[in-house]
């Protein structure tokens, strides 16, 4: 990509036939057509994301950001859109989705006397 580099969390969406992945430099989430390579989306997100899920139920994207938040995109329209950011601690991008739970795991890092633990979140409509 010579307007992007340093792509790190990758997800495929095999019904859209779509390949999303985040840029460190500039910050962003992609969104390309798997066949062609075909740029279909772009907009802006954090600069230190470690994972991406596609929440295929709600038309949503989840990035965890390192810099203390989850960033959740819609992608409704064709495009994509940041619609909120959900708080957690700086140094929390680890995470995992698990769609047919409907939850949303961060590893939170120890930070003083504060351990590490991981959070749940319950994904709503």
């Amino acid at each position: 990509m010579p307007a992007a580099k340093a792509n790190f969390p990758m997800a495929i969406d095999p019904e859209a036939q779509q390949v999303l992945s985040v840029f460190r430099d500039p910050p962003r989430v992609d969104v390309f057509e798997m066949e062609s390579g075909k740029e279909l989306a772009s907009v802006t997100t954090c600069g230190d994301a470690d994972d991406l899920w596609i929440d295929r139920k709600r038309r949503r994207i989840y990035v965890s950001c390192g810099d203390g938040h989850v960033a959740v995109l819609s992608r409704d329209g064709g495009g994509l859109k940041e619609v909120e950011q959900v708080r957690t601690i700086e140094g929390a991008r680890t995470s995992l989705f698990l769609p047919d739970l409907d939850l949303l795991f961060v590893a939170a890092r120890a930070r003083g006397a504060e351990k590490a633990a991981v959070w749940v979140y319950r994904v709503g409509d």
